[in-house]
């Protein structure tokens, strides 16, 4: 538990009873890849709900690429994660799925240290 509390003490708080209970939000920072529409970038966020929003829409993408069914990306058209547009034209998906480009997504984008 120490070391936990040492790298991510704001995603959790400590109850009454003395066990800890993870937070519904955090301000952690990750560094995560999201299908933008400058295509596939690297942004940083903090906090759980942000990223839990680029997870989304990530899914959603690839609930796209099975079913073809075009509302799934409708709750994103609009939305920011990292202060980058998250794509929502099923144009600019198909040619980055043609060029090869979502081949390597990965979400949490690979460390440089």
């Amino acid at each position: 538990m120490k070391t936990i509390l040492r790298y991510a003490d704001s995603a959790v708080e400590r109850l009454a009873s003395g066990r800890y209970r993870v937070l519904q939000n955090d301000s952690l920072y990750r560094r995560l890849q999201v299908i933008s529409t400058e295509g596939l970038v690297q942004v940083d966020v903090r906090g759980l709900l942000e990223a839990r929003l680029a997870s989304d829409h990530a899914n959603a993408i690839r609930d796209y690429g099975l079913s073809g069914d075009e509302s799934v990306l409708d709750r994103f058209r609009g939305a920011r994660v990292g202060g980058v547009a998250l794509e929502t034209d099923v144009l600019r998906l198909a040619a980055l799925a043609a060029a090869g480009e979502l081949d390597e997504f990965q979400f949490y984008a690979a460390s440089t240290s």
